[in-house]
């Protein structure tokens, strides 16, 4: 439920972006340490290859990515970032602090660190287990 709410409060707040909902893949594509590709993406994601490609395709329709054929294997695709999506960054950024900030007001710097750092486990705790993938779709109500 939480994370239904601050996606659903940050998707709010992106609203003046034109790619809805799709502003994680961005952040995904931007924090990689690894040239993207898309099964990549799809892995990080837990999604299959067609859906990835269809978010990207919606991506790259708008602007925000180009695709590259990888020169050493042909069968992989670079994701690049284009300067739109740079810009779009500062602005995603910008509003994950923000509701950050709002979300956890009224907690002390040590109760804001300790539950960033319960979640941490939980999500290791919780990756050693055996799961089905789930689907998280947010669509305007």
């Amino acid at each position: 439920m939480l994370t239904k709410r601050y996606f659903g409060v940050l998707t709010k707040k992106l609203e003046g972006l034109d790619i809805e909902r799709h502003f994680f893949l961005l952040i995904l594509i931007n924090e990689s340490e690894v040239k993207c590709t898309q099964q990549y993406l799809a892995d990080k994601l837990l999604i299959d290859k067609v859906a990835m490609v269809k978010n990207l395709d919606y991506l790259a329709e708008k602007g925000y990515i180009v695709r590259e054929t990888n020169p050493k294997d042909r069968r992989e695709t670079h994701v690049i970032l284009t300067v739109k999506a740079k810009k779009a960054m500062k602005l995603i950024y910008a509003a994950i602090e923000k509701i950050n900030k709002e979300a956890t007001s009224g907690l002390t710097k040590k109760q804001q660190d300790d539950f960033f750092k319960a979640m941490e486990v939980v999500h290791t705790n919780l990756s050693h287990f055996p799961s089905r993938k789930m689907v998280l779709e947010v669509k305007k109500a």
